[in-house]
């Protein structure tokens, strides 16, 4: 559970490290959430309900609709924070997830970057995410 609170703490923070754990944790996590929504979205959509909505007025429907572009920006910077951070525990700059620009070899690349055990040692983005987790549980 120490990633997800670490995880939440860096949020948008594109500086320091993230470990395999925390990153592919969230991967999962977030690649299970997607499949479950469309999921049942495919299901509600074969079943054929002949569900009748009710007219939402334009006042009501827009602050909603602002809302879901708000959090999906949220979403994105999150995941690119945290790609930024992995990569910065393998000892590559955040600039590495252009290579992601390249179809097939960057994103095999980029994924061989983010299974690659990250650097053991302090490095130039900062101190090892594991080494960090074993002091604070020493000090408890």
């Amino acid at each position: 559970m120490d990633w997800f609170i670490n995880f939440l703490k860096k949020i948008a923070n594109f500086q320091g490290r993230a470990s395999r754990k925390e990153y592919w944790t969230y991967m999962l996590l977030n690649i299970l959430k997607t499949l479950v929504i469309y999921g049942i979205l495919m299901y509600l959509k074969d079943k054929n309900l002949n569900i009748r909505l009710p007219d939402i007025p334009t006042f009501i429907k827009t602050p909603f609709i602002v809302v879901s572009y708000i959090m999906g920006a949220m979403v994105l910077v999150s995941q690119y924070a945290l790609m930024v951070r992995r990569l910065h525990d393998v000892g590559k700059n955040g600039w590495w997830l252009l290579t992601l620009a390249f179809p097939f070899a960057g994103f095999i690349y980029i994924n061989f970057l983010f299974l690659k055990k990250g650097d053991p040692n302090t490095n130039e983005y900062g101190e090892n995410p594991y080494s960090i987790r074993q002091e604070n549980a020493e000090k408890e």
